[in-house]
């Protein structure tokens, strides 16, 4: 199994979390089919996750995210109008 690693996307934080350090229960009101049960696993699961992930949001204030977002606009600007597509640079094909 993949184990999901959730980071903060405020400049500056550090903070990062794996999915497999979070404890969650499943929802116990799913209907008698395995298709049911893995959703519920799937909803426990994701509650969880967004119930950490919100608790360490509300510990930055307004000025943390509007900081990271003018440095982002910045970045963009300087990228010109070809725009940030670092994807696209990864992996070209060669062509022998």
């Amino acid at each position: 199994m993949l184990d999901t690693l959730t980071v903060c996307p405020v400049d500056g934080c550090d903070w990062r979390m794996l999915e497999s350090e979070i404890q969650f229960e499943a929802d116990r009101s799913f209907g008698p089919t395995l298709e049911d049960a893995i959703n519920a696993m799937a909803r426990g699961r994701a509650s969880a996750l967004e119930r950490h992930i919100r608790a360490h949001l509300a510990t930055h204030d307004l000025t943390d995210f509007v900081r990271t977002i003018r440095r982002l606009e910045q970045d963009l600007y300087n990228a010109g109008p070809t725009g940030i597509r670092p994807h696209a640079v990864e992996q070209q094909p060669t062509t022998p």
